[in-house]
């Protein structure tokens, strides 16, 4: 069990990365503000390692599904080879232009098996350029070779969607919160004193009680909590290795290597019934829809309680979306039933489902009167709804909505929830809300 810390970075907020790589060699020992130059041999030779170091840190991330130490890596990556553009007096070679690769308001993600092997061939290139002008002596070409390696990581970081400019302020963070060690010092002293190459040793301690930063609330993992504890052998929920694309379609004929629970809730006539059987076909999965009626009540509990085991465990072997599993029997039962509804049951199927389910989603269009007059429309043809009684279809509604607001209590609230609102995505957007909330957070099927 690893512990974490969330740093203060409001003082590198407006700094550059190369500056802050200034200000943490003036800390510990080995600025450079000189001309361009080269490394002595021992110090290229350490760098270079380390650059080989933390690209393969990377890979190794990647290869445990692991997204939080996939971050932690790029930025460690990044940190480094910033270090070494500033030792080398190259900073000028540091391209302001930002790597545009048009990934927007997408949540952090694992990547594609083939994007991996594209980035990990890219990230081999660019170091190996690096090196190459090295060997040759070439500073001009080591400038330019370090900027190309770091637009080539930080483009690694946009193609998962990682927030990097704020995991390189955390890294930084916690970096000036090391010490120097007056050992090292000394015993650098004295071997620049006689002659040798030392100007690379950093001069560093971990003082007691320093904890590395905490990363994993950009990689979804949620809030920072007081020293939190998080086991680092646990697969995060967000691996996700399918392609993604903002804007073009998913796949057609389905991504079948993907698993996972999905759940919608919300008023009839919503859009859940689409959106989930839309899902379904994308990822070649399974819909199970819970219901109520009289003959049910006798056993709701077990109805339910079974229904989800089910869902969880067929969701271990490909994508389940599960339509109304808890929150929908509280709602109808306060309209329709006189408010009849076991609490303490409820409250089992809320925990269980959000204990199994990768993301809840609560289908609630956001003009109620527009809602209601499609919803009125439907009543027409689907025998099942309840009637166009006006005030008691708009309290179903109102009570989802007071349920996602947090209204109706915490009891009622759900959690990791997204709002899917079928005014704003309509039927030919709906793969376009699909790769935005619900792609993300799919596992790969064991």
């Amino acid at each position: 069990m690893t512990q974490y810390k969330l740093y203060d970075t409001t003082p590198y907020k407006s700094m550059t990365l190369l500056q802050m790589l200034k200000q943490f060699h003036d800390k510990f020992g080995t600025p450079y503000d000189g001309l361009p130059r080269e490394l002595g041999t021992a110090e290229s030779a350490f760098r270079i390692v380390c650059h080989q170091e933390e690209a393969q840190e990377y890979l190794d991330a990647v290869q445990d599904y692991d997204i939080v130490g996939s971050l932690d890596a790029l930025a460690d990556e990044l940190y480094f080879l910033t270090g070494t553009i500033h030792r080398q007096g190259l900073g000028e070679y540091i391209t302001s232009e930002p790597v545009a690769l048009g990934y927007r308001d997408v949540k952090p993600h694992m990547l594609a098996a083939d994007a991996n092997n594209m980035r990990k061939a890219r990230h081999a290139a660019v170091l190996h350029s690096y090196e190459e002008r090295v060997r040759r002596g070439d500073l001009i070409g080591q400038g330019m070779a370090l900027n190309e390696a770091i637009r080539a990581f930080r483009a690694t970081a946009q193609m998962h969607c990682f927030d990097i400019d704020e995991a390189l302020r955390r890294v930084h963070a916690a970096n000036m919160c090391k010490d120097v060690d007056p050992a090292k010092q000394r015993r650098t002293a004295e071997l620049k004193a006689k002659g040798h190459d030392a100007g690379h040793l950093l001069e560093i301690t971990k003082p007691e009680g320093w904890l590395p930063p905490y990363l994993g609330d950009l990689c979804g993992k949620g809030p920072y909590e007081e020293e939190p504890v998080y086991d680092t052998t646990q697969q995060p929920i967000n691996a996700n290795h399918a392609s993604l694309q903002p804007g073009k379609p998913l796949v057609n004929g389905g991504q079948s290597h993907l698993c996972g629970l999905i759940t919608i809730d919300g008023p009839d006539a919503s859009g859940k019934s689409t959106l989930a059987a839309r899902i379904a076909e994308l990822f070649n999965g399974q819909v199970i829809h819970l219901t109520w009626s009289k003959q049910l009540e006798a056993v709701m509990h077990d109805y339910r309680f079974h229904a989800i085991n089910y869902a969880a465990a067929l969701a271990h072997n490909c994508v389940v979306v599960l339509e109304r599993p808890w929150l929908s029997h509280p709602v109808y039962a306060e309209v329709y039933r006189n408010g009849k509804y076991d609490v303490e049951r409820v409250g089992i199927w809320k925990d269980h489902t959000e204990s199994e389910a990768l993301l809840n989603i609560i289908a609630l269009p956001g003009n109620e009167d527009q809602w209601f007059a499609g919803y009125q429309n439907m009543c027409a043809t689907r025998v099942e709804l309840h009637g166009p009684n006006e005030a008691k279809a708009r309290a179903v509604y109102e009570g989802f909505r007071d349920a996602f607001t947090g209204e109706a209590g915490q009891e009622r609230q759900p959690q990791n929830v997204e709002v899917f609102d079928m005014q704003q995505w309509p039927q030919a957007q709906l793969d376009d809300y699909i790769q935005r909330y619900v792609l993300p957070v799919l596992k790969i099927k064991e």
